[in-house]
C-alpha cells in the first residue's frame, strides 16, 4: 500500500467528537481532560512508546509509535 492509496475522510467537528467519545467508551476511559492517550496507546492498543533524544528538533515530530508484532518484536 502506498501513501497515495490512503484517502482520509472529511469529517465535521461533530463527527470527530462522536468518534472520540466512542473510542474513549470502547477503551473504558471516562476521564476528564486531558486523556492519558499514552496509557491507551501502550496498554490498551499494545503500542510500544520509545523516547528518542532530539526527535522533535531533528525531525519536527514528538513521538514515533510502533505496534507490537505477533512475535513481540518491533
Amino acid at each position: 500500500m502506498s501513501q497515495s492509496d490512503i484517502i482520509a475522510p472529511i469529517l465535521s467537528y461533530e463527527d470527530i467528537n462522536k468518534l472520540a467519545e466512542d473510542f474513549l467508551r470502547e477503551h473504558n476511559r471516562n476521564e476528564i481532560l486531558p486523556v492519558d492517550i499514552e496509557a491507551i496507546a501502550e496498554f490498551d492498543l499494545g503500542l510500544n512508546i520509545f523516547p528518542f533524544p532530539n526527535l522533535q528538533e531533528t525531525f519536527d515530530i514528538e513521538r514515533i509509535h510502533f505496534r507490537r508484532s505477533r512475535s513481540n518484536l518491533c
